[in-house]
């Protein structure tokens, strides 16, 4: 049975900053949840699964605008960076052009392939998209995660995770070096080669000598921050083969001194 769901909820959601009442960021969510058969009655099938949350307060007011340009396009691609609808009319673009790529690239396949939509696996889709706040940092910055995961009746499909760090009064996605300060380039890459084995868990004897692919990480420009540190995080086939999916490095700020 084909799912329908597209909802705007509106200033029901807020988040405080614990260690001041001065930061209450507000947000609204989008929510598309959806399935479009290939066809009326068969089996294979697009689904789209998104859920992203926009401020709608606690950034100041030129920054808020600045904000959701980020998010849409961190979410659902660079080409929603400028839409200017509702977010309503947001999420019903985003639906209706996964459906015309989807019906559209399907029946090429189709045709090429010559077979018949049972034998076809490659019609089925999963297009899903998370945006979600995290923690505050300190009195003006506030943590953001987007996961997207697609799907396209391959073999694999492509998942990332990317974090962003929200300025409250500029509404940048700021850089690594707002936080590291003075450290040098030698001094990050060295600390995580030290720290790049901390979140992963290796098969017992496993060679710890073939996970990673580069002789030198460089700082990631997608990273959290939160009391005990900075965390960069690599994309799968970054750093490492793609098996080990997203690669999480956390440097603790006392070693950044």
């Amino acid at each position: 049975m084909k799912r329908t769901f597209l909802l705007f909820a509106a200033v029901l959601f807020a988040l405080t900053a614990c260690n001041t009442n001065s930061i209450t960021v507000r947000y609204d969510i989008l929510t598309v949840d959806i399935e479009f058969p290939y066809s009326e009655g068969g089996q294979q099938r697009l689904e789209l699964d998104a859920e992203a949350q926009f401020p709608n307060s606690g950034f100041s007011a030129e920054a808020l605008p600045r904000a959701c340009e980020i998010i849409r396009a961190a979410c659902f691609g660079d080409e929603y960076r400028n839409f200017s609808g509702s977010l309503e009319e947001l999420g019903e673009t985003w639906r209706d052009n996964w459906h015309d790529k989807y019906m559209t690239t399907c029946a090429e396949r189709l045709k090429e392939a010559n077979v018949s939509e049972a034998d076809a696996p490659f019609l089925n889709w999963d297009i899903k998209a998370k945006g979600t706040f995290g923690d505050f940092y300190q009195d003006g910055y506030i943590n953001y995660n987007v996961e997207i995961s697609q799907f396209m009746g391959g073999a694999n499909g492509q998942n990332s995770v990317t974090p962003l760090v929200f300025d409250l009064n500029t509404g940048n996605a700021v850089n690594y070096n707002v936080f590291t300060g003075n450290a040098s380039p030698a001094l990050l890459s060295g600390l995580l080669d030290k720290h790049k084995f901390d979140d992963i868990e290796l098969p017992k004897g496993f060679d710890k000598s073939q996970v990673f692919s580069v002789t030198t990480i460089e700082p990631s420009r997608h990273f959290s921050v939160d009391d005990e540190g900075i965390t960069f995080y690599y994309q799968p086939a970054v750093i490492a083969p793609a098996s080990f999916g997203v690669i999480e490095i956390p440097i603790p700020w006392d070693e950044l001194k």
